[in-house]
């Protein structure tokens, strides 16, 4: 149920796609309070009836809800309280009175027991009651997301009659099954999906998706914010907690109670209102939204539990609501980019499930084949409650207009974003081959193209040119791709280019998602020539494993001073051409890793593990080589969260290349160093110069250790991180590497430097500063040499 980031990209990357909006609205604001003692009742729910226009009161009772016509039926959802449905038929200020609710519950004496003693018990529990800790299970879900305030619209078709109808931009229903076995094996497969407007969507929206599966873990993941849960070890000395209510109900009390995270604090906290059941001291309901004023993202969650089987607490249902980037302003336009509502109910609970891990050969969410192909009959049995009259208008006319405007092409804009390709017709323009910077060629102007499903789903033609203003240079390549099964990850293919590399670099398979502080060849100013081909088989083994197996030929030139010598033999000199010919293997292994079927391919959710990464090349002239070689590396990375400490991260990465070779076959330093502040780059040495050292053997460690954020406000969270980066290197007989000047690393590298993330902060980029201090036996001999400032660029969800 909780996805990764990559999954989370990807859904908001399909919202954007389809989503819009843009009515004017009026505004509604009130105070909720007890009808006996007037205190002011917090975290009620209220809704417009029939629409999905929302809002929860503060701690004082107050609540504002922007509506779009009156008159309209206010329903309010306190804990503890009757339900309550209030009519408006006007802007104006109300002040509800609820009443407590009788015959359900009887008021409990605290007894002095205090809200901090409630949640160290719920904290000694977490084990217990984490649903995905104890026993294997098996379940069915139904989900059902809105997208968008409800509005009128019409449609000038036979199915609408031209009629004005009130609806939301979109709907989705989904039903899926899902097994597990503790800890991490999950298989869940979607058997019904549904998004109106497309006849055969390749992607499922889920409203449990967006929220965490129980509160139990430390943190909590929300549209890829990692919010420190109220539950977490020792969460009271970051919350303050309150306890509001106690009753009974049957032989268990009930313990109610706010949280908020304490003054002056800068963690992603959540606030809200829970109910803690004496019975193991679960979390029956609760209720958060998020606590940052000042982030683009409104969040909403609610979460219901049971007791199932007088075995496990377990999650029965769940409510959503996000909104991301809406103007609060006293007349809203209704202009949100996003807005989304949901609720999941959870069915067919069996605790104790007769499931093994043998049983699960895929790990993730499968889109089933006929999920997408299910009659009116089937959906209206799946739901809990029929669809009111908003929801089948927005089917029916959505479905209309899609048939009109046909929404199922804008599919491959949402399945190509996240590849770097727009869909133009039977073609996509490859974004990455537009526009390019490197120290050698400058700024590099180009054009790819590559063909997409509209002209096979099986296969893939692609080619590219590229001009580089620095070196006045022509590039061009092309491809061929072969969809073998992308379901199990079976790929194979054929590239040719005429093109530039760096020297002494090395490339792993699918080293990680695209960030603007990935490691590039931006102040690379040596670059080689490379004319040849290259065939690959790509596929995936034992679950874990991504492989490519690949062969290359390329014909390889320089036009710098070097020249490769052995004893009086000279093997290779400046704009001499020699062969790169090369057989391997390169492998990414993810323990456990999951993945999501959507957008017709399959999206990694991730692993709680390191990834590991290793390439092996092999090269002789008895395969059309100028040189006999083998060379090694390999590489593993991750970031663990630590609670009172933040983020600390690590990339280990080492190789060795055996045999006689040049230089460009070699390993250089990943030295980002330039003489002016450039960018600060993870997993790099940012005081290191561009094949400043050269090895045949090498090892570098990366560490990261990040402590959070230092402060919030509308347009800055800076958050503070150490750096350090330690390199070792060795090269034998150096003399055969003349006309270079190069440094080796035998008595290892080593620079450390202070990092402050988004100093501004704004939308989705942060801005922010690095400094790096070089030392050790090649630390230069004047200080200011030694330092380096650098500029922080990063994507930021707050």
């Amino acid at each position: 149920m909780i996805l990764e980031i990559y999954k989370q990209k990807y859904i908001w990357l399909i919202l954007l796609t389809f989503s819009f909006s843009g009515l004017f609205g009026q505004e509604i604001t009130g105070t909720i309070t007890n009808k006996t003692s007037n205190i002011p009742v917090a975290f009620a729910s209220v809704l417009s009836q029939g629409t999905t226009q929302r809002t929860t009161t503060g701690r004082d009772g107050k609540f504002s809800l922007t509506v779009h016509h009156f008159p309209v039926s206010l329903k309010i959802v306190a804990i503890g309280y009757a339900d309550t449905v209030f009519r408006v038929t006007s802007s104006t200020e109300l002040n509800i009175k609820l009443s407590v609710q009788k015959g359900k519950k009887k008021k409990a004496s605290s007894g002095g027991v205090t809200a901090t003693a409630v949640i160290k018990k719920a904290i000694d529990f977490r084990g217990v009651n984490d649903p995905e800790s104890n026993y294997p299970f098996t379940y069915k879900s139904y989900s059902k997301m809105v997208f968008g305030p409800a509005f009128l619209d019409s449609v000038n078709t036979t199915q609408t009659n031209g009629i004005k109808r009130e609806r939301y931009h979109f709907m989705s229903e989904t039903v899926t099954k899902r097994k597990f076995f503790p800890p991490d094996f999950s298989d869940e497969r979607v058997v019904g999906n549904r998004f109106s407007g497309l006849m055969n969507p390749d992607f499922t929206i889920e409203a449990g998706e967006f929220q965490p599966f129980s509160f139990y873990k430390d943190y909590v993941k929300v549209l890829g914010i990692n919010f420190l849960s109220p539950l977490a070890r020792k969460s009271y000395r970051n919350y303050d907690f309150t306890l509001t209510d106690s009753y009974y109900q049957d032989r268990d009390t009930l313990y109610v109670i706010q949280f908020q995270p304490k003054n002056g604090s800068t963690f992603n906290g959540l606030k809200g209102i829970m109910t803690i059941n004496s019975n193991k001291y679960a979390v029956q309901n609760i209720q958060v939204s998020q606590s940052n004023p000042y982030s683009q993202v409104s969040i909403e969650l609610e979460q219901f539990s049971e007791y199932i089987d007088t075995l496990q607490w377990f999650p029965v249902k769940f409510k959503t609501h996000l909104v991301y980037s809406k103007k609060k302003k006293k007349l809203d336009l209704g202009i949100a980019l996003i807005e989304a509502t949901g609720v999941t109910y959870i069915r067919d609970i069996k605790i104790a499930a007769k499931i093994y891990k043998e049983d699960f050969k895929e790990l993730g969410i499968i889109l089933t084949d006929k999920a997408n192909t299910h009659t009116k009959h089937y959906w209206e049995k799946q739901r809990e409650t029929p669809a009111d009259e908003l929801e089948l208008n927005t089917f029916k006319i959505v479905d209309s207009l899609g048939q009109v405007n046909n929404y199922d092409s804008k599919q491959l804009i949402a399945e190509g974003l996240p590849k770097g390709n727009v869909p133009i017709g039977p073609v996509s323009i490859e974004l990455d081959k537009l526009i390019d910077y490197n120290n050698y060629e400058g700024v590099r102007l180009g054009l790819g193209i590559r063909t997409n499903d509209k002209v096979s789903k099986y296969f893939s033609v692609g080619g590219y040119g590229a001009y580089g203003f620095r070196d006045e240079k022509t590039k061009y390549g092309a491809d061929l791709k072969l969809n073998i099964s992308r379901k199990n990850h079976i790929y194979a293919g054929f590239k040719y280019k005429n093109d530039v590399i760096a020297s002494g670099g090395n490339t792993f398979y699918k080293s990680g998602a695209f960030n603007l502080r990935t490691y590039s060849n931006i102040y690379v100013e040596r670059m080689d020539l490379v004319t040849g081909f290259e065939a690959y088989f790509k596929f995936r083994a034992l679950r874990d494993f991504q492989n490519k197996l690949f062969y290359s030929s390329y014909s390889q030139l320089y036009n710098y001073d070097y020249s490769f010598v052995n004893g009086a033999d000279t093997l290779l000199t400046t704009r001499e051409k020699f062969n790169k010919v090369e057989v391997g293997l390169s492998m990414r292994f993810g323990f456990r890793e999951k993945y999501a079927q959507m957008l017709n391919q399959s999206v990694s959710m991730g692993t709680r593990f390191p990834y590991l990464w290793f390439r092996v090349a092999y090269s002789d002239p008895s395969i059309g080589s100028t040189f006999k070689y083998t060379k090694l590396d390999a590489k593993i990375e991750k970031t663990y969260r630590v609670k009172g400490i933040g983020k600390i991260g690590f990339m280990v990465m080492a190789g060795k290349t055996l045999g006689d070779a040049p230089s460009q076959m070699l390993h250089y330093g990943r030295g980002m160093r330039s003489s002016d502040a450039g960018l600060y780059i993870e997993s790099a040495f940012n005081t290191m110069i561009p094949n400043e050292f050269l090895s045949d053997q090498y090892a570098s460690v990366h560490l990261n250790v990040n402590f959070g954020k230092l402060y919030k406000s509308k347009f800055s969270a800076p958050e503070f991180s150490l750096v350090t980066a330690l390199g070792w290197g060795s090269l034998e007989n150096k003399e055969n590497h003349q006309g270079i000047t190069f440094n080796t690393m035998e008595k290892g590298f080593y620079e450390s430097g202070l990092v402050l993330d988004n100093i501004l902060a704004y939308k989705l980029l942060g801005v922010g500063a690095g400094a790096f201090y070089r030392y050790g036996d090649y630390a230069f001999d004047k200080t200011s040499e030694n330092i380096a400032v650098r500029v922080s660029v990063f994507y930021v969800i707050q």
